[in-house]
């Protein structure tokens, strides 16, 4: 299951040959309830693989098979409070009228001004 869902991240991308990513191990992390299955956390052997992986994550959003399913970085817990703190810091200034996002830059996460129009 998780080698298809590589193929369809990695579809179309020339320079990425997926039976080159190895997969070291998969883990379930979290609690089970029944009304939310566990996440999976996949361990791969090169860092340069799940850079594309991760860069071509929203595709699975648009493809029917994986529609329902998210993916998502394993941040430390600085990085999740950064982000924490970014998010309300860019809600309260979107309520005031700035049409600013969140972007990844030099490193770190910053708010920066939106390319898109605003709505």
């Amino acid at each position: 299951m998780v080698n298809a869902i590589i193929n369809e991240l990695t579809n179309g991308v020339s320079d990425v040959d997926v039976t080159s990513i190895d997969i070291v191990k998969v883990l379930r992390v979290g609690k089970s309830t029944p009304d939310h299955p566990r996440a999976l956390k996949v361990v791969t052997s090169s860092a340069s693989k799940v850079k594309i992986v991760l860069k071509n994550k929203a595709s699975v959003k648009n493809s029917g098979r994986f529609s329902t399913m998210r993916i998502d970085e394993d941040f430390t817990e600085m990085q999740r409070k950064q982000l924490k703190g970014l998010r309300s810091d860019l809600s309260r200034r979107k309520e005031n009228g700035e049409n600013i996002t969140i972007k990844y830059v030099c490193g770190s996460s910053t708010i920066v001004k939106s390319c898109k129009p605003k709505n």
